[in-house]
């Protein structure tokens, strides 16, 4: 039986698989340039890389049996998690600000809902991931 405050962990684990895709394959949406550098595009493969690292974490933790139980383990992947999640939200309240202000920002390149989707998205597991951790220091 999965423990509760396990699911932001599978939830960060699906979802970011997305991203690790996004990244890999389509930097061009991520960077809203239709041809982007030969740098940059290494920097999103770079990005995909680390993301796909802490996707190879979360699956060696639920290999490790600890899908039914949370320990201090689990409340320090989640802390950890929850770190990551601060960036792609700041980069989101950036790109709603840059739309709402006509600087530089191009819908066109928009996936996972707009810098709004992203932005709650974002939140969300955030929000989830700090109280499961919360809920490990108890």
């Amino acid at each position: 039986m999965l423990h509760t405050a396990n699911i932001p962990i599978l939830m960060h684990f699906l979802l970011e698989f997305w991203a690790i895709k996004s990244f890999l394959q389509q930097p061009g949406l991520q960077l809203h340039e239709a041809k982007p550098s030969r740098e940059a595009v290494l920097v999103c493969q770079s990005y995909a890389g680390t993301l796909l690292t802490l996707n190879i974490i979360c699956f060696a933790y639920f290999l490790s049996g600890r899908l039914n139980s949370f320990d201090g383990i689990g409340a320090a992947l989640t802390w950890a998690l929850s770190t990551y999640h601060i960036f792609p939200m700041y980069r989101a309240w950036d790109r709603m600000k840059r739309r709402r202000l006509g600087q530089n920002y191009k819908p066109e390149y928009d996936i996972g809902g707009g810098p709004a989707g992203n932005f709650r998205g974002h939140c969300i597991l955030f929000l989830s991931l700090v109280a499961a951790g919360t809920y490990g220091l108890m």
